[in-house]
């Protein structure tokens, strides 16, 4: 039998490997993931105090920082650790599915784990769902056995164990473990165990797995009952849900809705082939793995939204092990039915890889582009709002500089942005007070907007800009009051869109005002009135910063000019150079009225190749489209200028990056 079975499963953990380095930590992470690779830089005591104010278990984090210190938190690497538990399913898939029903049915099972686009895709993200999966299999096949064994202690302590591992991962493995808790000890009575000996087994098994849980259960279950996160699901129909549900396990989440009858044939055949072909205990025991989690999680959205497809990957090992026992079928012309199911259902998966891939709504949001450009373009002075404030991991692991302060929004006291951002954490308008459970450690806060419009004034006395980073706003600020407040208070310089399915965006906001703050100004051909002044540069920094005071003084819009900063060496070579609108690239978009100053911070990334050497700091402006350039209306010593020195620089060490 391991003849037959053994080089199959090999070949498919082969195909699985194949099927998923490819792309493999090729994209940003998302906002989940980045919350993974947060805390896989935590301390132990640090991780367990943040999931504890959070909605899932400590297990898989502590995990990935173990595999983190073997090797490293790029996002290959920790995508890596779920890569494998993703190719582990293949050989377990394949196990049971020979104990259960043949040979041939664990060849096709560990095909079905190697191609699922469902797998595939959840193999090559960063979070618990392909390890979450593996223990599922872990406890299917121990309990397998237990209803023949029904003395076997040592199953029981095993079980109880997994039970325990499995609910520090995932809570909604907790569904899949009522069930066979329930098959357990219906089918070890109904197979002649007497009923003491079932029953003490049965609750060894689980005081084992009470007693490993019991320092966090009353964390779980206050997460459970009463959620310190803000309400982030809309509440589905059933149809939707089965729909959904479908779909992701015949071909994952990105299977076209063409297939939607394909997946839902996969799901019945799925249910009644191990019903009809097989029956009896193995039957029940793949169908029920599967279909009552599944029925489970449905019913309980009904009381509170909880359903998501992605919360079905655990399961999903049991639908292909449903669809495997289809080989326990007989006659030519069946068979012929069946290869072409196969043959169909392949193709799906193969198509939802594709989409998975390259189509631009199954891609996650690129976090990663939007704090680079955030790094690119921040300037001494400049302060962070990350307006769902829980999304501040993703400036956690992508943004590698120096942070000057973190905290809430609400709860900044006048600090100043130096050689880092301030980092202010944003709330929940009109939030319940249950948010975060009180606690100030908590990433999640009731505010208004009142109380948020309050805390952005004490920054901006304090700095030059801020900068939203704003994603997840339709949880956050429902009604778009801040958002509103925002455009109406200050001046929108930077507006750029986040690539992703979220809609977020990267927004920089300045003070309004209507004088310059220098009073003999620089005029440029009688159109621009100017004021600039270079920052202190820090000796260890990586940029240059300039702030720009302007303000058109004719009809051409500030938005039409242009600015150039230069770094020259002593020969007059460009060392460094950056160009952009004057003012901020968002001001095309909504024109300011006449005599409006703008103010504008603006960074200038120095080489690292840049010898230590004294560099002169100029400045131009310019009109496009045209390309005109804009002298000075009255002449320096040098004549008619059109780059003017606004300062020296002198470097004594190559430039930090």
């Amino acid at each position: 039998m391991l003849r037959a079975t053994v080089p199959g499963a090999l070949l498919a953990c082969v195909l699985a490997l194949a099927l998923r380095l490819p792309y493999l930590g090729a994209d940003s992470l998302w906002y989940d993931e980045t919350v993974s690779a947060y805390l896989a830089e935590q301390s132990a005591r640090l991780l367990i105090a943040h999931t504890a104010l959070d909605i899932h278990p400590p297990g898989y984090y502590l995990l990935l920082r173990l595999w983190t210190l073997l090797a490293g938190n790029s996002e290959y690497s920790l995508a890596f650790l779920s890569l494998f538990f993703g190719v582990l399913l293949v050989p377990l898939s394949s196990l049971l599915a020979r104990r259960l029903f043949g040979p041939p049915a664990a060849v096709v099972a560990a095909a079905a784990a190697a191609v699922s686009a469902y797998s595939l895709w959840y193999s090559q993200e960063v979070r618990m769902y392909t390890l979450a999966a593996c223990l599922a299999l872990l406890l299917a096949l121990v309990v397998e056995r237990l209803p023949r064994r029904p003395a076997e202690w040592r199953l029981a302590l095993a079980y109880g164990l997994l039970a325990t591992l499995s609910l520090y991962v995932l809570y909604y493995l907790a569904f899949l473990i009522a069930f066979l808790s329930l098959f357990w000890l219906v089918w070890a009575v109904r197979a002649g165990a007497t009923r003491a000996s079932a029953w003490r087994t049965w609750l060894v098994a689980h005081a084992t797995a009470l007693l490993l849980y019991l320092p966090w259960l009353p964390t779980a279950i206050r997460q459970a009952i009463d959620p310190p996160v803000p309400p982030w699901r809309s509440p589905l129909s059933l149809a939707a849900m089965f729909a959904s549900g479908a779909q992701a396990l015949a071909g994952g989440e990105a299977l076209a809705d063409a297939a939607l009858p394909l997946a839902v044939l996969a799901v019945v055949l799925a249910v009644a082939a191990p019903i009809v072909l097989v029956g009896g205990r193995r039957g029940a025991l793949v169908v029920g793995a599967f279909a009552a989690p599944w029925l489970a999680i449905v019913a309980a959205s009904l009381y509170r939204p909880l359903f998501h497809a992605r919360y079905l990957l655990p399961y999903a090992p049991f639908f292909w092990l449903g669809l495997a026992s289809l080989t326990r079928a007989t006659g030519r012309r069946l068979h012929l039915g069946l290869l072409a199911l196969a043959t169909a259902l392949v193709a799906a998966n193969a198509n939802a890889a594709a989409a998975a891939w390259h189509q631009p709504r199954f891609r996650p949001d690129d976090l990663r582009s939007a704090v680079r450009q955030l790094h690119e373009h921040w300037a001494p002075g400049d302060a962070v709002l990350v307006n769902a404030g829980y999304a501040y991991t993703a400036l956690a692991y992508y943004w590698r500089g120096p942070v000057q302060w973190q905290g809430r929004l609400t709860a900044y006291g006048g600090h100043r942005a130096g050689q880092g951002p301030l980092v202010l954490i944003g709330g929940s308008l009109g939030g319940g007070a249950s948010l975060g459970w009180g606690d100030p450690r908590s990433d999640f806060y009731a505010t208004t907007l009142s109380e948020t419009g309050a805390a952005i004034e004490r920054v901006l006395e304090q700095n030059r800009r801020l900068w939203v980073f704003r994603i997840y706003d339709t949880v956050t600020d429902p009604r778009g009051e801040l958002r509103a407040w925002l455009n109406s208070s200050y001046i929108l310089t930077e507006d750029q869109p986040i690539p992703g399915p979220s809609y977020g965006r990267l927004q920089a906001f300045v003070p309004r005002s209507s004088e310059l703050p220098c009073k003999e100004p620089l005029k440029w051909a009688g159109e621009l009135a100017m004021c600039a002044d270079m920052m202190e540069y820090p000796a260890d920094g990586d940029r240059v910063a300039v702030q720009l005071h302007s303000s058109a003084l004719g009809s051409r819009p500030l938005a039409d000019y242009h600015y150039t900063l230069r770094l020259v060496d002593a020969a007059g070579a460009n060392v460094a150079q950056r160009d952009g609108v004057l003012g901020g690239s968002a001001l095309a978009e909504r024109p300011l009225g006449g005599g409006t100053v703008v103010s504008q911070p603006i960074a200038l990334l120095l080489p690292p190749t840049a010898p230590a050497a004294q560099y002169r700091l100029l400045l131009g402006v310019y009109v496009l489209p045209e390309g005109q350039w804009l002298n000075l209306a009255v002449e320096t010593a040098q004549g008619p200028s059109e780059l003017v020195p606004l300062g020296f620089l002198s470097l004594t060490a190559p430039a930090r990056h």
